[in-house]
């Protein structure tokens, strides 16, 4: 099958396959067929359906641009296309240092917001009309014209020995790539394989996780085919990092657990508990000898227990007036005693710091004593 050159919207289809990694005899390790077993997960393209549409308001002048917009990419190099800056320069005609960005909440971004279509669009319009003007996508439009997380085949084989030992792993991976959109299409397929994102021709974004696999398999084989569909795709921000095991060779796994609920929640138990761990201080003697270095250690441990004291506690404030403050004194908990001070226009500010397993049941119980105006705010330390 040809490679084609890459980011060309004119030609689609599939470069033909590179190896990731190789250990040993790679994928062309022998097996018996009652020995080696075979799956698929297959993933869809999926929207980033941020929780709020995308939007902008652009101000396109003679000499100038404004730009207000929930942006993720606000300036950057010409190359990838300079950010909202430099999009709405080159919409208006004007200089990067004639435009002004006002970066606003994101409203949700998971890296979608780092695209510049609906910059350019609010731009444009603007310029065609001569006035400032606010653009808001409908939801079908965010939806259909999304950079969608790309749809990804995983095609995996395992073989086992004699005794049960995992002797033989390949993973191939079949999907679009994301890193090749930041490739201008002139540039020849094998030019952009020689360096960058694309090396050798495989986008490390996609065989991130697999081709790091750190489990000592003697045989051993990552593949990568990069599939151009011709749908836009783009990273679709996320945290952590998933596992999946094949029934039929693996019987349990071994996984660090903080409280347990997640594995609950996928109707898996803990069967054994293999260790414990708790986080420990450590300090070198000779250092914890030394005064200057000693009291920095003393530092770094207030600091830590601080955090710690925080992590379950929340700091309530709440107005009240003064008929009415004995009865929210009578229902507000505190460390010591809470902080009351009065108000210039009448009645009083108290503040107090409560756990956080109360506060459902706090806040109900002081907007019934008369309190007003209660906000509730997370604490990053508390030192005593």
């Amino acid at each position: 099958m040809p490679s084609y050159p890459l980011g060309n919207p004119k030609r689609r289809g599939l470069v033909p396959r590179k190896v990731a990694r190789t250990e040993g005899l790679g994928g062309e390790f022998p097996a018996s067929p009652d020995r080696t077993f075979e799956a698929v997960f297959e993933v869809p393209y999926l929207a980033h359906a941020t929780m709020e549409p995308m939007n902008c308001t652009a101000d396109v002048r003679a000499d100038s641009v404004t730009v207000w917009a929930p942006t993720q990419f606000q300036a950057g190099p010409r190359l990838l296309g300079g950010g909202t800056r430099g999009v709405a320069a080159k919409v208006g005609g004007v200089s990067p240092s004639r435009v002004t960005v006002h970066t606003t909440h994101l409203g949700g971004g998971f890296g979608r917001r780092s695209e510049m279509d609906f910059v350019s669009e609010a731009c444009e319009v603007s310029k065609a009309i001569g006035a400032p003007v606010k653009v808001i996508w409908t939801r079908e439009d965010d939806i259909r014209h999304d950079q969608y997380r790309p749809a990804v085949r995983h095609q995996l084989r395992a073989a086992l020995d004699d005794d049960g030992s995992l002797v033989g792993w390949t993973h191939h991976i079949i999907s679009p790539s994301i890193m090749a959109k930041f490739l201008p299409g002139w540039l020849p397929g094998f030019v952009a394989h020689l360096g960058g994102p694309l090396k050798g021709g495989i986008d490390g974004n996609a065989i991130e996780g697999a081709v790091e696999i750190p489990y000592a398999i003697p045989n051993l084989e990552v593949r990568f085919t990069q599939a151009d569909l011709g749908i836009p795709v783009k990273v679709r921000w996320s945290y952590g990092a998933t596992e999946a095991k094949v029934p039929e060779i693996v019987d349990a796994i071994v996984d660090i657990t903080e409280t347990g609920s997640t594995l609950r929640a996928h109707g898996m138990k803990i069967i054994e508990t293999l260790l414990e761990s708790q986080p420990v201080l450590v300090a070198n003697r000779a250092a914890a000898a030394d005064p200057s270095k000693r009291a920095a250690m003393d530092d770094v441990t207030t600091l830590l227990l601080g955090a710690l004291r925080a992590e379950s506690r929340v700091l309530i404030k709440l107005n009240v007036t003064e008929t009415e403050l004995a009865k929210v004194l009578e229902v507000v908990p505190s460390m010591k005693a809470p902080t009351v001070s009065p108000l210039s226009e009448g009645g009083y500010a108290i503040e107090t710091v409560v756990e956080k397993r109360l506060v459902n049941t706090l806040i109900p119980q002081l907007k019934a004593a008369g309190a007003t105006d209660i906000l509730e705010l997370p604490i990053s330390k508390i030192v005593p």
